[in-house]
């Protein structure tokens, strides 16, 4: 160990013997300093890409085309011409294809550009039983598509209660509860890692909303101050997190239908849910309820990230 005096020493050394210019000095660079080529708005030729196998080729291409299109013009006259003006297009189009990417890929241009997104979330909506689990199976089979289903199992188990139980035997009691637990667990659905570039959802953390807090809210059961925390936690969820969606497809489904789907598939909290008669034939006042939210609906018009 180098006491006090001995690196004051040490850093006396080091600071006169830097000061010694030319290759005697130990203390020399350990990169060479980088040159800056500057170009006209910053834009500099990638001589690395000119004199590779590709920027080779596209040369090559953009050479081939101009003389193609020289060739072509150089005919004055023919009969018939039909053959000749296709190929004057093909080489004149070719010409300025391959000159663009050429001229890109040499500046570099193409990494300036922003990348597209070409991911694609799509929600499958609909009433319970209206065929939306089918639906998503049929899909499944698609080794291109990613499938997330509802995560109805978390529902009827956390940690032990059912909650989704729960809220069919005491929506008012309980409704509360469960939407924020499905908030929470849609809110995962949404930002979990993307395995494919099309996913398709059961429902989405807007239909929780949009649709099941307020049936609940509206109906009376669910009291307002519940009402103001799930939409407060709602809201910085959207305007924080990337929950948007690309397509929404509503599965339409007559009530008698679903009824009938429900009580075949036999599970024990949808036992209690009765047939309400003519939920979806008053057309004239579901035209009038669009209206007057016409601005909360989700569209490309009101809502920055969705469709």
């Amino acid at each position: 160990m180098r006491n006090g005096e001995d690196l004051e020493g040490f850093d006396g050394e080091a600071s006169s013997t830097s000061m010694i210019s030319g290759a005697s000095s130990p203390y020399q660079p350990t990169t060479e300093p980088v040159s800056q080529r500057r170009g006209l708005g910053g834009l500099r030729c990638d001589l690395d890409y000119l004199r590779g196998a590709f920027g080779r080729i596209k040369l090559a291409e953009v050479v081939l085309a101009l003389i193609a299109f020289i060739c072509i013009e150089t005919i004055m006259e023919c009969s018939p011409c039909e053959g000749l003006y296709f190929f004057e297009f093909v080489s004149c189009s070719a010409l300025v294809v391959t000159g663009v990417l050429l001229l890109m890929f040499s500046l570099n241009l193409h990494t300036r550009i922003p990348q597209i997104n070409w991911n694609l979330t799509i929600c499958i909506e609909g009433n319970i039983a209206s065929g939306k689990t089918t639906c998503l199976d049929y899909f499944a089979q698609t080794t291109n598509i990613e499938v997330l289903t509802e995560p109805v199992s978390k529902w009827r188990n956390v940690r032990g209660y059912n909650i989704l139980g729960l809220m069919y035997q005491d929506a008012s009691r309980w409704g509360i509860t469960l939407q924020t637990y499905i908030q929470l667990t849609m809110l995962e659905q949404h930002t979990r890692p993307m395995i494919s570039s099309v996913r398709m959802m059961e429902r989405s953390i807007h239909s929780a909303k949009y649709i099941f807090v307020e049936n609940l809210y509206r109906s009376g059961k669910m009291p307002e101050v519940d009402y103001i925390v799930l939409t407060e936690w709602f809201d910085w969820i959207k305007n924080n997190t990337d929950v948007s969606v690309d397509l929404i497809v509503y599965l339409q489904t007559s009530p008698e239908v679903c009824y009938e789907r429900l009580k075949r598939r036999c599970r024990e909290e949808e036992k209690i849910i009765p047939l309400v008669i003519g939920a979806d034939h008053d057309m004239q006042k579901m035209i009038e309820k669009y209206e007057e939210n016409r601005d909360q609906i989700l569209n490309l018009y009101n809502m920055q990230h969705c469709l």
